[in-house]
């Protein structure tokens, strides 16, 4: 299997397994981080799998199981990046929210070191989660 092919893989399966500890696992690097942005409550730098692994419990538990991902527009893999464009929706306090994202991940051997998350509306992810 080609690098790209198995980078390609691994994201798909963290998508679809969203908030299942061994995908994270499978997929993060022990000094991995992944960079939520935007100013809200789960905005931040979060380093190694067991904290985002954490930050995926809480979007879990903050959106009462309501948030997920719509539909995974497209996951582009090359030998060091992998991009994923998604649509997530979810209901948190009253509130619900639909957007796209679009996901950057960046591996070294073959493990994702760094991820950053760009929204479509940042303004509307923060209200979203504030």
């Amino acid at each position: 299997m080609s690098t790209s092919a198995n980078l390609y893989r691994k994201v798909k399966n963290f998508f679809d397994n969203y908030g299942l500890e061994g995908p994270v696992y499978d997929l993060f690097s022990a000094a991995s981080i992944w960079i939520e942005p935007g100013s809200n409550s789960i905005s931040g730098r979060y380093s190694g799998p067991e904290s985002i692994f954490k930050l995926c419990k809480e979007i879990l538990a903050r959106s009462q199981g309501t948030f997920r991902i719509v539909e995974i527009i497209e996951i582009v893999a090359g030998e060091r990046y992998v991009l994923a464009i998604i649509d997530v929706e979810g209901f948190c306090e009253g509130r619900l929210i639909k957007t796209r994202d679009t996901i950057v991940f960046r591996f070294e051997n073959d493990k994702a070191a760094e991820v950053r998350v760009y929204s479509e509306d940042q303004r509307e992810v923060d209200a979203f989660w504030k």
